[in-house]
């Protein structure tokens, strides 16, 4: 599990790890929390065993849009997961 604004919004949200589909929980500032996996389009399954929130580019955003079509293929045998920077950020910056 993880914590953090994932919405920017001053309040605590959740993101949860699973076995299975991870979910996000939105905080509502009244001690109530809405899922929120669909409309943020999370679709981690498997078996996911962490998650960090980090505002990488100091923007007040904790995500980068991810781009699956984008791949890195250092040699022909494996393909690398892509570090955030070789994103974008979610308001349309090029991260650092």
């Amino acid at each position: 599990m993880a914590v953090g604004d994932a919405d920017n919004d001053g309040d605590l949200d959740l993101y949860i790890t699973n076995f299975g589909p991870d979910a996000l929980y939105r905080n509502n500032g009244d001690g109530t929390f809405v899922d929120a996996t669909t409309e943020s389009g999370i679709s981690g399954e498997g078996w996911i065993t962490s998650a960090a929130f980090v505002d990488y580019d100091q923007d007040g955003d904790l995500y980068v849009v991810f781009n699956p079509a984008i791949e890195c293929h250092e040699n022909s045998e494996y393909t690398r997961i892509l570090w955030p920077s070789e994103f974008r950020s979610s308001d349309g910056h090029t991260l650092p």
